[in-house]
Order: structure tokens, then C-alpha cells, then sequence
């Protein structure tokens, strides 16, 4: 991504100084981790890593509706991607190669419910940002890899790419 400009709504940012911004701040989603408790339930996995962060959403727009009806004004959403979307494959001692999902079903995942975000985000406010920082569990650790193999960065990608192509 640096070598390509963000991609900027028409007109730009066009903040009031009127009116208030909302920050969503993500991270350790771990799409793709799946831990059981001492008695052998599940108390983590894809199905639920998506439900909390829909969930999230939910929770920001009831929290803005109310503000609003408080006479607040709003003008841009930020969301910032703090890494650790994906839990990655092989990242530490014990953990298994067969995670809940392979490192590619977690990318599309993550994908997959961010952008939903980014929509839902977009059809509510004037200007919505989006930050994003590469975490650990990304990174595809095999033998000589670059510094951009990290499934973090894919993510935001395929992010990038499916915002200039939806023409939001």
C-alpha cells in the first residue's frame, strides 16, 4: 500500500468543528483461534470472533443513535485496525498448524466483516478513515520471507481494494 495514495471520498474531509468524531479501535480480533476451557467448551472461535466484533458495530451505531438524540452531531468515523486480525498459523511454540480456520479461510473472514464495517460505517457518516497497523500473529513465518508477508497486511489490501472498487 505505499505506494498508492488512500483512496479519498469526493469532496475530501470536510470536518465541522461543530460536530464530534467516533474512534473504533480493533484489535486481536484473532479470526481463526479457537480455545476450549478446563471442562472441553469452547469459549473461543471464528463463529464468535465475528460475533463480537458485529456486536461491536451494533454497540457504536446505539451509542451514536443516542448521542444524537442528545444533540450531538457527527462527522467522521475512524477506524483503527490495531493488528492481530488473523491468529496466523505457527506463530508460537505449541500452537497447532490446524487452527480453526487455515490462515487463507481467516484472511477472507476478517475481510469479509471489516469491510461490513466499513459499509455500515459509511452509510452513517460523511467520512469514514481507516488506520491500519500490522500485529505478530500475521506474519507467515517460513524461512526467508519478506517483510510484507504478513496476513495482516493482506487484509488491509483486500480492504483497500474492495473500497476504491465499491465506489464509496
Amino acid at each position: 500500500l505505499e505506494s498508492s495514495k488512500p483512496p479519498i471520498a469526493d469532496g475530501g474531509q470536510n470536518p465541522s468543528p461543530d460536530a464530534e468524531d467516533v474512534v473504533i479501535f480493533r484489535t486481536d480480533s484473532h479470526f481463526g483461534d479457537f480455545e476450549r476451557d478446563e471442562h472441553g467448551r469452547v469459549i473461543f472461535n471464528h463463529h464468535i470472533a465475528q460475533a463480537r466484533e458485529e456486536h461491536i458495530t451494533d454497540e457504536v451505531m446505539a451509542l451514536c443513535d443516542r448521542q444524537e438524540r442528545a444533540g450531538s452531531v457527527f462527522d467522521t468515523a475512524h477506524l483503527l485496525l490495531g493488528g492481530d486480525i488473523v491468529t496466523g498459523e505457527g506463530i508460537y511454540d505449541g500452537q497447532p498448524w490446524d487452527t480453526d480456520l487455515p490462515v487463507d479461510k481467516q484472511i477472507d473472514l476478517a475481510v469479509d466483516v471489516f469491510f461490513d464495517q466499513i459499509q455500515r460505517l459509511s452509510t452513517r457518516f460523511p467520512t469514514v478513515q481507516v488506520v491500519c497497523v500490522p500485529g505478530n500473529h500475521g506474519e507467515l513465518r517460513v524461512s526467508d520471507a519478506s517483510s510484507g508477508a504478513n496476513a495482516d497486511l493482506f487484509v488491509y489490501g483486500f480492504l483497500d481494494m474492495l473500497v476504491r472498487q465499491s465506489g464509496m
